[in-house]
């Protein structure tokens, strides 16, 4: 989960998302970005936790920053994405860093790739708190758009009403 809970310590692959969440989160909202102390203070300052915790000390709806953050993680210096707003870091340049190490360090160039469709999509699994699923739809110039349906782990049923399914998108020219 983003944000675990605070009897746990969660998993490595559970810590990173986390650091790199706070990472993100200092560019935008710290008014010292580089460390992002006025951040950090106003998060552990305070009795409160969780995502109401993040709501208060940034300002902005937790499930917001989170569609964001996500976005980021793949616009970050994306080629022919305009690096502007929230949709990027502003103190790392991962892109970089990775093509740099790849393969000596890293598998892949950039270790998110997202699925890609020009047609229908499906896909099965679960989703953790936090997590997202990256779907890159290729469109022809003129094109109508995309329908997208989200249901149920039973074919033709709707997602559970608790789930509170999100969804983010960021057009790329």
């Amino acid at each position: 989960f983003l944000i675990a809970p605070r009897s746990g310590t969660g998993s490595l692959a559970e810590r990173g998302a986390g650091w790199l969440f706070l990472r993100w989160a200092a560019d935008h909202f710290a008014s010292d970005t580089l460390l992002g102390t006025s951040l950090t203070r106003a998060l552990e300052q305070t009795t409160l936790t969780g995502a109401v915790n993040f709501s208060t000390a940034t300002g902005a709806i937790f499930s917001n920053l989170v569609g964001e953050w996500q976005l980021a993680n793949y616009t970050e210096d994306l080629p022919g994405f305009a690096q502007a707003g929230r949709l990027r870091y502003r103190t790392w340049d991962f892109r970089s860093v990775f093509r740099r190490n790849s393969p000596a360090i890293f598998p892949k160039p950039y270790p998110l790739t997202p699925d890609s469709t020009s047609g229908s999509y499906s896909r099965s699994g679960t989703l953790r708190g936090g997590t997202g699923r990256s779907v890159r739809f290729q469109l022809s110039a003129g094109a109508t758009g995309v329908t997208v349906r989200l249901a149920g782990s039973t074919a033709g049923t709707r997602v559970n009403d608790a789930v509170l399914p999100r969804i983010a998108v960021v057009r790329i020219q």
